[in-house]
């Protein structure tokens, strides 16, 4: 009896001190439990497996009160008793059970998540935190990612668990997929949500689209049709199969977006710094080949519904279902193809790449366009290239040519200097107007030596199939008539018409091309306003030996004999040139005797400087033909052309010492370390020195990148192997450039120089 009144008090007792416990908590406005105001069913573990889920669904925009909160925006579950997808003896941790308390906080936030939340277990604050996000609109970008997650877990069930069984949740799909892409936009910076969430559109995309009619348009961000590298969304797999079971051409976006996301592939750097660029030109080079597209045929791969949850609810990875559609992204053939595609685009980008990965805040100018493919820069609706080209229509108007003051020109194109052009430069002016269908004389890829702010210069449209090189047959031309040019301004004696017939009978005694005439005569006009002077050249003449002098005087015949017979204005110039050589003028005519009678069967030969002239006159020429045309000995033409080299090399570097204060104007500023090194080291001038420099930054460079290069710097590929190689030589016995494909770089010669 004594033992059961003990009992009864110790109850009293317990409910007196709850009662105030109570009562004191509630006194305290930061610490209260809120009443519930949702109303539920009580139910033990063993029946919990029987509530169904869209018992305790909250649809879109259906409001609730919980614990003081109003939750407007609904897409939770609320209630008790709802089980795990995979174990029926554990809670939904997307859960909201109202009758657990919660516990408002001075803090923010509350953030004592474990790796995988959920609501049963989360602290009373957390509980506060999450209702709060809830109630708010779940747009907080400050938020703890695990309530964010909490709140995922929900979604992912509802789409890929519920709607097996449940029509009303199989209609939600499109809500739901719009609630996680908006929450992706808030909170994709969280990798790990980042990535989940993706997986999830990508897979609901896939379960409730219509496969039948799969998009065939890349959305704007063509990257959206990956999850990451490697791993393709089914709307992108869906799309591929589309086109391959109805046999249509496989559009170029999307060969690009297959190409650059298999895990196999890995472009270059022009690839990402030139991305429009990029782009634009592997879209050019993929019609090209392929016209509306390459023909993708099934393969025997389907694609497979699988997901790895977030939530453990669904305890591990499920498969879905799978499809009878081929998986087009097993296929590497169509990959390997895209990518020479794209290979050759990088190539072709590569100099104008380069050229903005050392000068990034040039990527507007011409200076940088002008690297750009032909067909790139043509169709530039860069505004920079659109104002140029209107200058330039402006400026020729309806004329084949025009002369103006090159300072007009480089209004559009700033110099480093303003006082000179450096040759890399010259060369970038006169590859960029050719793009574009114009032309420039003085060319320095032509050989041309004059290009200065203050000068004269000549535009002009050039014809189809122009060459970017001289050939051996134009150099020959141009240097004699740059010989005749520096006569003519002499004493002037020489007239234009003259002139023009000299330059009319280098074009057909010399066979050339009817670009390299187009041009031929663009630089006589040159010559005709800018002539050589004389300054020096009598200077360089006189140092030459007699052997040197005679062999430019018997060229100068055999050019003009070329057609059989030498008129009277050839034979003014050719007067000139002796005198110019410091040869007895009385001489030429038993030289032009002697080429004449004896050029076509033996070779020319030089006298010696004893040789007396034999006084032979001049044999009458044979009458020219009635309908005009030259009668071209093909013969002396191939004699011609053989001395041409020689004569050439003579004729250069005259032209080139003259011209010292005139010439295309090299970079005086102090070189870096790397190029000073190298000068002292290799013995190479400025531009093969800044060529290794850039050569020694890989092991080795494709052929097509290795002509960039030389292309930047105006150097012949090969000719810059041979003189670089040439200096490694006489320094290290042993060549820097190993010529094959690709180009290797001597490592040890690299360590030699220390570069």
């Amino acid at each position: 009896m004594e033992f059961i009144l003990l009992l009864i008090f110790v109850i009293l007792l317990y409910l007196s001190v709850r009662k105030r416990s109570s009562r004191d908590v509630s006194k305290n406005s930061d610490e209260r439990y809120e009443p519930v105001h949702f109303e539920t069913r009580q139910m033990s573990s063993s029946k919990r497996s029987k509530v169904k889920p869209d018992d305790v669904w909250l649809p879109a925009n259906q409001q609730i009160q919980i614990a003081g909160y109003t939750i407007s925006h609904g897409l939770i579950y609320v209630g008790q008793g709802l089980s795990m997808v995979g174990d029926n003896y554990q809670t939904e941790p997307a859960l909201i059970n109202p009758k657990l308390s919660v516990k408002r906080s001075a803090s923010h936030y509350a953030d004592d998540f474990t790796y995988w939340p959920s609501y049963e277990d989360i602290s009373p604050q957390a509980r506060a935190t999450y209702l709060t996000w809830l109630s708010e609109g779940r747009n907080d970008p400050n938020i703890p990612i695990g309530y964010v997650f909490l709140f995922f877990y929900g979604l992912e069930r509802r789409l890929l668990a519920d709607a097996k069984t449940s029509l009303q949740a199989e209609q939600e799909a499109s809500v739901i997929i719009a609630e996680v892409e908006r929450l992706l936009n808030i909170y994709s910076q969280n990798g790990s949500f980042r990535n989940y969430a993706s997986h999830f559109l990508n897979i609901s995309k896939g379960l409730f689209g219509n496969d039948d009619t799969p998009p065939i348009e890349l959305p704007e961000h063509p990257s959206n049709f990956v999850l990451y590298k490697g791993e393709y969304t089914l709307t992108f797999k869906h799309g591929l199969a589309h086109f391959a079971t109805k046999g249509l051409p496989l559009p170029a976006e999307w060969a690009q977006s297959w190409l650059e996301n298999h895990p196999e592939t890995r472009l270059r750097t022009p690839a990402t710094r030139c991305r429009d660029e990029f782009l634009m030109l592997f879209r050019k080079r993929y019609h090209k080949k392929y016209g509306d597209g390459i023909v993708l045929k099934p393969n025997k791969t389907h694609i497979k519904f699988s997901y790895h949850p977030a939530s453990l609810t669904f305890n591990g990875t499920i498969h879905l279902r799978d499809t009878d559609l081929p998986d087009l992204t097993a296929l590497t053939r169509p990959v390997k193809q895209f990518y020479r595609i794209a290979e050759s685009c990088v190539d072709e980008l590569d100099a104008y790449s380069r050229y903005l990965g050392r000068n990034p805040h040039a990527s507007g100018s011409l200076a940088a366009l002008a690297l750009l493919p032909s067909d790139l820069l043509v169709t530039s609706s860069t505004e920079t290239v659109k104002a140029f080209k209107r200058w330039l229509h402006d400026t020729i108007g309806n004329n084949d040519y025009t002369v103006i003051r090159l300072q007009a020109l480089l209004n559009h194109w700033p110099l480093k200097n303003v006082e000179k052009v450096l040759k890399s430069e010259a060369v970038a002016i006169a590859q960029f107007l050719a793009k574009l269908g114009y032309g420039i004389e003085p060319d320095v890829r032509f050989g041309s030596a004059k290009l200065l702010p203050d000068g004269n210069t000549v535009l002009f449209r050039l014809k189809n199939n122009a060459p970017e090189m001289p050939t051996k047959t134009y150099t020959a031309a141009t240097t004699v008539l740059r010989l005749a040019a520096a006569v003519s301004g002499a004493d002037g004696e020489v007239s234009e018409d003259e002139e023009r017939h000299f330059e009319q009978h280098l074009e057909s005694t010399l066979n050339l091309s009817k670009p390299e005439r187009q041009r031929l005569q663009m630089h006589l006009q040159w010559l005709l306003i800018s002539p050589p002077s004389l300054a020096g050249l009598k200077r360089s003449l006189a140092a030459l030996t007699g052997t040197e002098r005679k062999s430019i005087a018997q060229f100068s015949i055999t050019l003009a004999n070329a057609d059989g017979h030498i008129d009277p204005k050839e034979i003014r110039i050719l007067k000139k040139i002796y005198s110019l050589l410091q040869l007895d003028a009385d001489a030429l005519y038993s030289d032009i005797h002697n080429i004449q009678t004896g050029f076509a069967d033996t070779p020319v030969t030089i006298r010696s400087k004893n040789q007396h002239d034999t006084g032979y006159k001049i044999p009458t020429p044979a009458p020219p033909k009635s309908t005009g045309d030259i009668d071209l000995n093909m013969s002396n033409i191939e004699r011609t052309l053989e001395q041409t080299e020689k004569v050439q090399s003579i004729l250069t570097d005259i032209f080139t010492e003259e011209d010292d204060t005139s010439q295309v104007q090299q970079d005086t500023s102090e070189p870096s370390d790397k190029v000073s090194e190298q000068i002292t080291l290799l013995g190479l001038d400025a531009e093969h020195s800044q060529l290794v420099d850039r050569l020694v930054e890989e092991s080795q460079w494709s052929r097509a990148e290795f002509e960039g290069l030389c292309a930047e710097l105006g150097l012949l590929p090969d000719g810059a192997i041979e003189i670089i190689n040439e200096a490694a030589f006489e320094h290290f016995d042993a060549p820097l450039l190993e010529d094959d494909e690709p180009l290797e770089i001597n490592s040890d010669i690299v360590e030699e120089i220390n570069i």
